[in-house]
């Protein structure tokens, strides 16, 4: 059987952020594969999937944000809806639990 610290020496799971080589590497493939001509149209492709996902997350922060806020739903309303079914209910005589 292989030993752990073994294996994650041989296979490194996280291996850090690329030197200034291996970004030339990748920029090198990149235009290979797409040609000089569409570097433009996929960065600006690129570009446009990165601000509609920070749009998504601020609206997701928003979201959250406004939930852990105090509102008219909170504790203090469901008091408040809890004595006024007993004040109608004294008022009309029926019996709320």
């Amino acid at each position: 059987m292989i030993s752990t610290r073994l294996f994650e020496t041989v296979f490194p799971l996280f291996v850090g952020v690329p030197g200034g080589l291996e970004l030339v590497v990748i920029l090198a493939v990149i235009v290979l594969l797409f040609g000089p001509s569409k570097l433009p149209q996929l960065a600006r492709s690129v570009g446009k999937a990165e601000a509609e996902f920070q749009k998504s997350r601020h609206e997701v922060e928003m979201d959250l944000e406004s939930s852990t806020q105090p509102n008219a739903s909170g504790p203090e309303a469901a008091t408040d809806s809890v004595q006024d079914l007993h004040t109608a209910s004294s008022e009309t005589g029926t019996v709320v639990p």
